[in-house]
């Protein structure tokens, strides 16, 4: 073995040895120039590269001619080999080709394309032998590295002998070259060459054979390696659709026909593009998007068995020119093929060339998008099995519900390339179907927000193209106008971050004029008002008649998402409409969400026609769009109300500054308050009810028109009373009335039962009935009775409360938008009562249980009473979020259904199952031994059957009531928040209402701590928490943010107060740490504080003083109590005073012994004496001087002497001390240390000193602070004296300057008299 190796090795090595002579040989005979060509086509340079091989193949031509030249004899011009000089070269191209340097492959195959095509002394054939010699076959022994270089050389060697053979053998100058030449007319160098081809045939069937053998090559390769195979196709298409376009001046009826030969003689190539493209990552691991690619492309150039196994295109029988192109985009075969289309890992980050290819060709041919209208849509390329267009189609079954889905980010990049891609070929109406893809738009909002995601930049740089998109010069204006109006339902403000520096969207919208959305608006109306064209199904076809409906269904379906597509987009682009243009949107969507006619023509105030087919799921996207149009208006201009307000405040203190990128938009502001789209709506449906022509599309009842008469009534009694009304109810309660005289033209048999108390309440409040004068009762008992017949009797402002607490809780959302505004309208009206019904609302906490199924049924009864009878009517549903609630409605008609199945049961089949199910129940109970000899024919098969049915009703019972109850809780703690703005927005509204203090704050502190202590006792229910911390924001932000500007309290608040410290001591029930203690001892200091705050408002501080006095001295110093420095450190910043008063109480904490707990209660009340004495707001005179010094003299001292073993703790309260004594030497003006205190603190100094251990270095210079505090005190005493003293001197000085002045002036007024 051993021998047999070197033996080998040595051939090998004479082998290369031989060679490098051939080489070394073969080199000196070579010009230099040539050489030097080499190197310039390894350049990075493109330029370089195509000059190199240029001014190579010349220089081997002007060669290989003096060779041939050079020889007389015409046998050996006839047989002439190549020059020894080119014959290096060609081998040198082709060893090139497997370099991996710099640009060497990208020259060398160029160089090789261009030798190969202007030498005519080398063939096709020899290029082959030049490959198969220049690149060294791959063995088992092959590097990973170098087997790469070799196959990727020979794929570019074979891709320019492709491009050599159509150069040389297939086009047309070499087929006009090749006939001079057999006919003899050709150069004299031509005339002395053999003439190799005698016929056309023969020269066909040569070049047949090389393009099937390249083919074979190709797809040799392609199998190799998976991410070669995109490259391999892409040279397989290139060479069958050159061969293709060289047919035209031999066979112009089939110009396919060299390329279907070619391609019949390889069977490797026929088994690539019949590969099956549903086994996506089968074969070894191969994808088939290249298989798309082939089959797609080369399809009129596939054999005949081949286009009958292949699975891309289906099969087609018309002869169009794109019939090909229908066949392929059809809806079910894009869905076929949107597996191998998503499988291109190969290609990323790139895309495909198959996409472009696609794209391309979803295209529309119509110009109408530039000229303003679509005609009849003759030359819209519709997809096969639907009413979509290709490029929809393409979109939806590929992206939409494939890459988007995938949960790989490779695809969803892929997606969002492809949009891009799509979005320039796309036409206005195609806009549509890209914008309103829950999946991409979701995908794309999602990775725009955070900027750590994987496709943030991705998603980025989509938005970038959409702008582009739309600001392109060739886009339509119609096509502009549907990006901005899909961008504006998307929410421009979630893209407005990542497009801030160039602004793009921004720019956009701007740029939208009101002409170009008027046009736009006007051609979405006429989509919607377009009858249906349905083809009507044959009755008699009862084989076909359900795959009829499901078609008739799939384009009823179609027609109706064009329709809601096109009143989104109307709907979006309302704000960039003028006003009156606004108005014609506003009455269109509300006469066709809510009426209809029998007349051709409307009503004069709307556009179009009437809608005859109009679908209910029309009918509802009307509705909806149109709440949602109010919805924005009132908001809207409520946004500017509120900056004219801040801007007249600003400019009455001096503030007025207008920055320059505001003055353009105030005449769009003032144009949007002027417009109010309720009072449109609400007059233009009280204008439709006196209509005679005008019916309801939801009949309704005498009682429905009744409860809307009174409603118009009402209004018109607030409209009258509106200018003479100085508390201004009357104005805040128009807008409401408005609200639902709009709601309940949408839904009459919701809204009637809610709607009939308002007008009564209405009346009551502006015209209150005038009391009759009482006389005297003969009898005692009638008088009480009467009495309290007085007391249940509700104020009519309690009963407006109570019904703006009954509208917060339907799913209205613009009902409870404007809810909100009308309450805090009569805020400054409502009553004691009217706050407590609120509060009542927040209080209760059976409905905050969310899906505790593990309760007794008895209790869930009792929790959830009250809130099934206040919730009865709320739907989980919002109607003005949500465009389409079918699902629910199908439900409950399935629901339905079978309750009415079950209704025509029998009854005493009934019984007879319940008995049966009783006697089994019996028989469990009994012994084994006797249940063996028990009577088997006590159920029969009915029975049987109809205890089956029973059991399943009671399931289903259960579980529906289950259901119910958990939406019943989730409602009712929804309703609780809405409850919680009610009172912010009084808190707000009124900061200086005394029910603020009284009745607000005291009880949702208490409802706070209950929450709290509801979810320690149910951690799984979170809503509890949520409330809770939502009562702390009301509290702490709003609630508690002016006491000083409460008057008129009562006396005995400070019951209030007391209440709230115990509240406070007795904490959340829970640990400090825990989840549901957390941030509850904050709010109960501030609810104190502020309670305390407002007392001192009133005079009253010292019994807030005495108070604190108590929960100092009786809580804060016991172990259980939950009072912390904290607690009274809120005071301070209110009401620094208040505390102060308890200083001395604060300072006897300090000598309470030396346990853990004593040195706990020092620290703190050292903290809190420092925050006190610290405070600027503090009156100095509290506390006096004397108390100061008695502090000093005992507790202070004996805190700085404490005998405290832990160093750290020691040098900490040592701290403490000294800023205490800093404090009050800074901020005690004309204040004294007296002597005894003065010796207590230097003795307490000293003895602090002498204590062992050794104090260290921080309790040192602690004790040296306090000690030189006592100086400066003294100092800043006495030159505070000195400088009174000045004061009264210059004073005085003063006082005699002025009288000498008064004197002269008397003098001059004397001599002028």
């Amino acid at each position: 073995m051993g021998g047999a190796s070197g033996t080998t090795t040595k051939k090998k090595k004479t082998k290369s040895t031989s060679n490098n002579a051939n080489n070394t040989s073969s080199t000196s005979l070579v010009p230099a120039t040539i050489l030097q060509r080499f190197w310039d086509l390894a350049s990075t340079d493109a330029e370089t590269r195509c000059t190199a091989a240029a001014s190579l193949s010349e220089e081997l031509f002007l060669v290989q001619n003096n060779t041939t030249s050079s020889i007389t004899n015409d046998d050996d011009k006839n047989n002439v080999e190549l020059d020894a000089v080119v014959e290096y070269s060609m081998k040198r191209l082709t060893r090139g080709l497997g370099s991996g340097r710099a640009g060497a492959r990208q020259g060398f195959a160029v160089a090789f394309t261009s030798a190969m095509t202007h030498l005519d002394a080398i063939s096709v054939e020899d290029g082959f032998r030049f490959l198969k010699e220049g690149l060294e076959p791959i063995t088992k022994s092959t590097k990973g590295s170098e087997a790469r270089d070799i196959l990727i050389g020979q794929l570019f060697g074979n891709a320019a002998l492709a491009r050599a053979l159509v150069a040389k053998e297939v086009s047309l100058e070499a087929k006009k070259k090749k006939k001079e030449m057999m006919s003899g007319s050709g150069s004299s160098n031509n005339n002395n060459k053999r003439k190799k081809w005698t016929t056309p045939e023969e020269e066909r069937e040569r070049i047949v054979d090389l393009s099937s053998q390249l083919f074979a090559e190709i797809c040799r390769i392609s199998n190799t390696k998976a991410y070669l195979s995109e490259s391999a196709a892409k040279v397989m298409i290139e060479l069958a659709l050159s061969l293709s376009k060289q047919e035209e001046g031999l066979h112009e009826k089939d110009p396919f026909r060299l390329a279907r030969e070619a391609l019949e003689k390889c069977p490797q190539a026929q088994a690539w593009v019949s590969r099956d493209v549903t086994d996506v990552g089968e074969q070894s691991g191969k994808t088939t998007i290249e298989t798309v690619w082939l089959a797609y492309s080369l399809y009129e150039c596939l054999p005949a068995r081949c286009k009958e196994a292949q699975s891309v295109v289906p099969k087609f029988s018309s002869s169009s020119s794109s019939a090909k192109e229908d066949s392929f985009f059809a809806y079910e075969n894009l869905k076929k093929v949107s597996h191998a289309l998503a499988e291109c890992p190969h290609a990323h980050p790139r895309v495909h060339p198959i996409w472009e290819i696609l794209c391309e060709a979803c295209r529309s041919n119509s110009d109408d998008d530039k000229k303003g209208g679509n005609k009849a849509g003759a030359t819209t390329k519709i997809s096969a099995g639907s009413n979509l267009t290709r490029l929809e189609a393409l979109w939806e079954t590929c992206c939409e519900n494939g890459l988007f889905t995938a949960p790989s980010h490779q695809r969803k990049y892929l997606g969002f390339r492809i949009f891009s891609m799509l979005l320039r070929n796309a036409t206005a109406s195609e806009t549509a179907k890209l914008f309103t893809s829950p999946n991409f738009i979701k995908c794309l909002v999602s990775n725009c927000a955070k900027p750590e995601n994987y496709l943030h930049a991705c998603s980025t740089d989509c938005l970038k193209a959409i702008a582009r998109c739309a600001k392109h010069s060739e886009t339509s204006a119609k096509k502009r106008v549907a990006i901005v109006a899909a961008l504006r339902k998307v929410g421009i403000h979630r893209f407005e971050k990542q497009l801030a520096k160039s602004s793009g969207i921004s720019t956009l919208l701007a740029g939208l004029t009101r002409e170009e959305a008027k046009a736009y608006c006007e051609e979405l109306r006429e989509t919607i008002l377009e009858k249906s064209d349905l083809a009507t199904q044959d009755e008699s076809d009862d084989e076909n008649e359900n795959d009829d409906n499901d078609e008739e269904k799939k384009k009823k379906s179609s027609r109706d998402f064009k329709r809601l597509w096109a009143l989104e987009q109307m709907c979006s682009i309302t704000s960039a409409l003028s006003p009156n243009d606004r108005l014609d949107v506003l009455h269109f969507c509300l006469f066709h969400a809510f009426y209809s006619t029998s007349k051709k023509q409307l009503p004069k105030t709307v556009l179009g026609k009437n809608i005859e087919d109009c679908p209910d799921v029309l009918r509802r996207a009307l509705s909806t769009r149109l709440l949602g149009i109010l919805l924005t208006n009132i908001r809207s201009r409520g946004r500017t109300q509120q900056q004219k307000k801040q801007q007249s405040q600003n400019t009455k203190n001096g503030k007025n500054h207008i920055d320059k990128g505001n003055e353009a938009n105030e005449e769009d502001e003032e144009e949007e308050e002027k417009f109010d789209a309720l009072s449109e709506a609400c007059e233009a449906v009280l204008k439709f009810d006196a209509d005679a022509s005008v019916t309801d599309v939801i009949p309704n009842s005498a009682r429905a028109k009744e409860a809307r008469k009174n409603l118009a009534n009402a209004l018109k009694l607030c409209e009258k009373k509106q200018k003479a009304d100085e508390s201004g109810v009357a104005t805040s309660i128009i807008p409401l009335l408005k609200t639902l005289i709009v709601l309940h033209a949408s839904d009459p048999k919701q809204f009637t039962s809610i709607v009939e108390d308002i007008p009564r309440c209405v009346e009551e409040l502006l015209q209150p009935p005038k009391k009759k004068k009482t006389t005297k009762k003969k009898s005692t008992k009638k008088t009480l009775e009467e009495d309290e017949e007085e007391e249940h009797d509700l104020e009519p402002m309690d009963v407006l409360n109570d019904l703006l607490i009954a509208f917060l809780a339907q799913p209205s959302a613009l009902l409870r938008d404007v809810t909100e505004r009308t309450f805090k309208g009569v805020s400054g009206k409502i009553t004691d009562r009217g706050i407590e019904d609120i509060l009542n609302v927040v209080e209760n906490m059976g409905a905050g249980k969310r899906g505790d199924e593990n309760d007794d049924e008895n209790d869930d009864e009792d929790d959830d009473s009250d809130d099934e009878d206040m919730l009865e009517e709320e739907d989980d549903s919002d109607n003005d979020d949500d465009d389409d609630s079918s699902s629910s409605d199908d439900d409950s008609d399935e629901d339905d259904d079978e309750n009415d199945s079950d209704a025509g049961m029998d009854t005493e089949a009934n019984e007879g199952a319940i008995e049966a199910i009783r006697k089994a129940a019996l028989k469990i109970q009994e012994d084994d031994d006797n249940s063996d000899d028990s009577d088997s024919d006590d159920f029969t098969d009915e029975q049987m059957f109809a205890t089956d049915k029973l059991l399943a009703d009671a399931f289903r019972a259960k579980r529906q009531e289950l259901s119910r109850k958990k939406a019943l809780k989730v409602a009712a703690a929804d309703f609780k928040f809405r409850a919680l703005s009610l009172l912010e927005l009084f808190a707000k509204s009124q900061p200086s209402s005394k029910f603020l203090p009284e009745i607000i704050v005291p009880r949702l502190l208490s409802a706070s701590r209950n929450a709290r202590i509801r979810f320690k006792s149910n951690p799984m229910e979170k809503s509890f928490l949520e409330l809770a911390q939502r009562i702390d924001s009301v509290l702490t932000k709003h609630a508690c943010k002016h006491a000083a500007m409460v008057t008129g309290t009562r006396k005995d608040i400070h019951e209030i107060l007391t209440q709230l410290i115990d509240v406070a001591d007795n904490g959340a029930g829970a640990g400090r740490d825990s989840d549901a203690a957390k941030g509850f001892a904050k709010t109960a200091a501030v609810a104190c504080a502020y309670i305390a705050k407002v007392m001192e408002s009133n005079g009253d501080g010292e019994s807030a003083a005495e108070i604190y006095k108590t929960a100092i001295t009786e809580k804060f110093e016991k172990k259980t109590s939950r009072l912390r420095a904290p607690f009274f450190a809120e005071l301070i910043k209110l009401s620094p005073n208040v505390l102060a008063s308890s200083s001395k109480e604060l300072a006897s904490l300090c000598d309470l012994g030396d346990s853990a707990r004593a040195q706990f209660l020092r620290q703190e009340s050292l903290q809190l004496l420092f925050q006190i004495f610290s405070c600027k707001q503090r009156d100095s005179s509290i506390p006096s001087a004397e108390e100061v010094n008695s502090m000093c003299e005992i507790s202070l001292a004996n805190a700085v002497k404490a005998d405290v073993e832990n160093q750290s703790r020691r040098a900490d309260t040592s701290k403490m001390c000294a800023n205490v004594f800093e404090a009050i030497g800074r901020h005690a003006e004309g204040f004294v240390f007296s002597q005894k205190a003065k010796a207590a603190i230097e003795n307490a100094i000293e003895t602090q000193k002498e204590r062992a251990p050794q104090p260290s270095q921080k309790t040192v210079q602690a004790l040296e602070r306090i000690a030189k505090a006592l100086d400066d005190a003294k100092k800043t005493n006495s030159s505070t004296n000195d400088e009174g003293k000045k004061k009264r001197k210059s004073s005085i000085a003063g006082d005699d300057d002025h009288d000498e002045r008064e004197k002269k002036k008397k003098k001059k007024k004397a001599l002028k008299k």
